[in-house]
Parts: structure tokens; C-alpha cells; sequence
């Protein structure tokens, strides 16, 4: 049962021309529905059984549903419903074409969707306002339409109008490019967050993009010497190391969330790995301490490579983590805490984008030096993220009503040929590739440390549960403008 929210303001705005989510609803008869597949497509999402105005409005929709499919329109109606209800409800409207029903919050915030809450209806669960949207055949967006108001909805004689323009004649309306500010909801608006790795390359990106969404953040960083940096953004600025207890403790006095993107502290000399993986975990549980003090939420990042070599298939959230001995204490705390609702996890692939990590720089400056690109095996994959769309999903993964409690970070998973030939594209080498051998790959630095391993991680349920949507130029452009 959710909990009361009232009016929710829109999280997403659905721009002409871009991909449809990827959204999957079960349908009243039994069946499943992906929203972007392609074929024309017309999505009408209603308040629900209990709104007496959808009941006339289905009639309506009725009578002009054979026409529209003959046309080779699929009519598709929505609703938060639950699928005995729904199907009673399209009975008794007369109603005869598909339905989809249980629409759920994160479905709703990724459609831009208006939201009513039980403690302003009979029900006891979120139901959305009235929505139209066609989507075109090849997936994408050709017009969306929300509601505030159970009576404000389309002329469905106009959209008949509207359907001979835009289908009968393969129109892809140029209308609607711009999309309207996106806003925080009215509950997190001005609430505070302590973002730890404020100044590093991810948390950097994620202080941007929580400042435009409307938080106060307040910024761990290590260094004095980046307080001015954090301080012209709008960060108020805390100096010192997220081990440090009392630090810490003041630090997330009052916050409403803590996004914990700090990695761990390089080595000293003569500090081994397992020491600081320790670190790590002690700042994980310390977190998850403070967060559970003042009902806070906490998003932990870990990394994709937990997963360990994927041999060819493409793994999950669901899948177990294979790590080696020295890796296990850390992969141990943060399923506990998943599993426990202490805190949710973010497990990246590789990050790029920007003006790139300084690991990508230091395999692209080798990559340079040698003349040509070189792999291990051909059949590798590399699972990866631009830092812009991770940032988006970290927002968005704070914001959700009900998030899964570990979501993978990745846009798309690339054979190493292809990561390779685009790094030696972008520095103007041959992209022809020599084989090496595991050993000689670690000498490269940067992300050639996966290379002798498949890494195919998944990043579906971050697009379905959250509505996340990477939208950054793919790796190999972006490589070509900013190395």
C-alpha cells in the first residue's frame, strides 16, 4: 500500500520525437504489453473504476476504436486499477478493446504523469490523472498529454482529425521539442542532502544535477582546497574523511537523504587492498547508522565488477555476486543493508562522458603510445554509463516512492573490440586490434584492468522501476569530442 502523497508533481517530461519508456503492463487478459513497441499506438491512461467521468469518456472511446485500429492504431487503455477491477469496470463502460491495469507510481512519474493519493480518494493506492500519448512506429514519442483535472481531456472528435494527419500520412509532428521545467515534488523540494565525494568525478556531476532538481546539498569533500569550488556551486562545503564519526554525524544532522559516491582513499604505502576495502565498509555501515537516525534515505554506490565475469550471459540485480576473498566483507555489508531496507545500492558500470575519468585518459594516453588498440578476447564485453545519465539516475533513485533495493548503472554493453576501436579512433590511431594476455592488458590502466573478463551487466530495471532514460551521446561519440 502506498503511502499518501496527494498531488505529485510530474518527474518526467516526454518530448516528441525521443524513445518512448520502456514500460511493460499486464493487460485484462492475462497477457504483458511493452509501451514502446513499435507500431502506431494510442495510450489513453484513465483515473480508474471509481471515476464516473472515464466510464463516459471509454463509450466515447468505443465508438471510435474499431476505426482507429483499422487504420492500424493500437488502442490501449491504462489505469492503476487492479486486473479484476479493471476487467469489471471495461465490462460494465461497454468498453471492448485491450486494457492494462496495476499502472504503478514509478510507471506514472516516467510517463510524466499527473498522481492523486489515497488521502485525496477512496482508494488505497496512487492513481494517475487523465494522460494520452501516440507513439509512433518506431518507438518514439509523437505527441503526450497530462492532466491536472478529471475533466480536462481530449476532444476525442479532434484527435480523430488529428489521427488522419499524423498516421495516415507518417507524419512525425515537430511540435513540442522544448519541454517544460521538469519540478521537484512539493515534499523534497528544498530538503537537504549530504552527498559524500562532492567534488569527485561522479558525485561532481551528481551536486549538479541535485542543485537543478532543487535540493540543498551539503558536500563532503577531502581536499580545502576544493571548499571554493563547492562553495561558487551553491554546496555547502564540509572537509574531512567520511570515516570520521563526529564529522559525520554533524554532517547529516537535518538532511532528508545521504548519496554516498566517495571512493575509497588511495593507497598508502604499504596498505593493502583488503585494508581498504575495509575502510569502505566501515563508512557504509556508519552511514547507514546515521541515515537510519533521522529517517534518512541512503543510495551507497558500488560497481558492476561485484558481479564478477559474466561468461558470455548478461546478469542482473537477481544475479548473486561473485567476488574474490579480499572484495567479500564489502559485497557482504552492502547486501545486508539492501536486504534490510538500511540502504539502496547503485552498482556502476564504467563511467564516461564529460572530459572523461582519469582512468579512461590513462588507457586512451596508452592506447596513443602504442600505435593501435589491443584486446584479449573478442567475445568480452564492457558494461558502461555517461556520468550525465548516472547522475539522472542517482536523482531519480533518491526521488522514487518505492525503488528496488540495488539498481545497476548501465546504458549499454559494448564487445571490447568496439570500446578499443573507438579510443584509438578518437587519438587518430588504426583501430585494427592485437591480442594480448590478461597480464600485459592490466599494464594499460584505466578500464583494460576488465578486459580479461566478460562484463555484460543489465540496466533494465533502472528503465522500467524508475523511468530512467540515458539520454548522452553514445561512448564512441563522446570519446571523438573530448579526447
Amino acid at each position: 500500500m502506498y503511502q499518501p502523497v496527494s498531488i505529485v508533481g510530474v518527474m518526467k517530461n516526454l518530448i516528441t520525437g525521443m524513445p518512448f519508456p520502456d514500460i511493460v503492463l499486464s493487460t485484462t487478459d492475462g497477457a504483458n504489453i511493452t509501451l514502446s513497441d513499435k507500431g502506431w499506438r494510442a495510450l489513453f491512461v484513465i483515473r480508474g473504476a471509481h471515476c464516473q467521468i472515464c466510464r463516459a469518456y471509454l463509450s466515447q472511446l468505443e465508438e471510435k476504436r474499431a476505426a482507429w485500429e483499422a487504420k492500424g492504431i493500437e488502442v490501449l487503455v491504462a489505469s492503476a486499477d487492479p486486473v479484476e477491477k479493471s476487467q469489471k469496470f471495461m465490462k460494465e463502460a461497454g468498453y471492448r478493446g485491450r486494457a492494462a491495469c496495476g499502472l504503478d507510481v514509478p510507471a506514472m512519474r516516467a510517463l510524466g504523469l499527473w498522481m492523486t493519493g489515497p488521502d485525496m480518494s477512496k482508494l488505497d493506492y496512487v492513481h494517475p490523472e487523465p494522460g494520452f500519448f501516440l507513439i509512433d512506429p518506431d518507438g518514439n514519442v509523437a505527441a503526450a498529454e497530462a492532466s491536472t483535472l478529471p475533466s480536462a481531456r481530449l476532444d476525442l472528435e479532434w484527435l480523430d482529425r488529428g489521427f488522419a494527419y499524423i498516421v495516415e500520412r507518417d507524419v512525425r509532428p515537430p511540435f513540442g521539442r522544448y519541454g517544460r521545467s521538469t519540478s521537484t515534488p512539493l515534499r523534497r523540494k528544498g530538503e537537504t542532502v549530504l552527498l559524500t565525494g562532492a567534488t569527485g568525478y561522479v558525485g561532481s556531476v551528481v551536486a549538479e544535477k541535485l542543485r537543478a532538481a532543487g535540493y540543498a546539498v551539503r558536500g563532503l569533500t577531502r581536499s580545502e582546497s576544493k571548499v571554493s569550488d563547492l562553495e561558487a556551486k551553491g554546496i555547502e562545503p564540509i572537509v574531512g574523511d567520511v570515516n570520521n564519526a563526529d564529522l559525520m554525524a554533524k554532517a547529516a544532522m537535518g538532511v532528508s537523504a545521504i548519496v554516498h559516491t566517495a571512493s575509497p582513499n588511495a593507497p598508502k604505502p604499504g596498505e593493502s587492498m583488503e585494508q581498504i576495502l575495509a575502510s569502505a565498509v566501515r563508512a557504509n555501515e556508519l552511514l547507514a547508522d546515521l541515515a537510519a537516525k533521522s529517517s534518512a534515505r541512503l543510495i551507497v554506490t558500488s560497481g558492476a565488477s561485484l558481479y564478477g565475469p559474466t561468461e558470455g550471459q548478461v546478469v542482473d540485480e537477481t544475479t548473486p555476486l561473485r567476488v574474490p576473498p579480499f572484495a567479500a566483507p564489502l559485497a557482504e555489508v552492502e547486501t545486508a543493508l539492501a536486504e534490510k531496507g538500511r540502504a539502496y545500492i547503485l552498482r556502476l558500470g564504467f563511467v564516461y562522458g564529460r572530459n572523461q575519468s582519469a582512468p579512461m585518459r590513462v588507457l586512451a594516453d596508452n592506447v596513443r603510445e602504442r600505435g593501435a588498440p589491443a584486446i584479449v578476447d573478442p567475445a568480452n564485453r564492457l558494461s558502461v554509463v555517461h556520468v550525465d545519465d548516472l547522475a539522472d539516475l542517482y536523482v531519480a533513485l533518491l526521488e522514487a516512492e518505492s525503488p528496488p533495493a540495488v539498481v545497476n548503472g548501465v546504458a549499454s554493453i559494448l564487445p571490447w573490440p568496439e570500446v578499443m576501436g573507438a579510443i584509438a579512433k578518437a587519438v587518430g590511431n588504426s583501430d585494427e586490434a592485437e591480442t594480448i594476455s590478461p597480464d600485459e592488458a592490466a599494464t594499460l590502466g584505466g578500464p583494460a584492468i576488465y578486459m580479461p573478463i566478460d562484463m555484460a551487466v543489465s540496466g533494465y530495471l533502472a528503465r522500467r522501476h524508475l523511468g530512467w532514460q540515458p539520454r548522452e551521446p553514445d561512448f564512441a561519440t563522446d570519446l571523438l569530442v573530448s579526447l
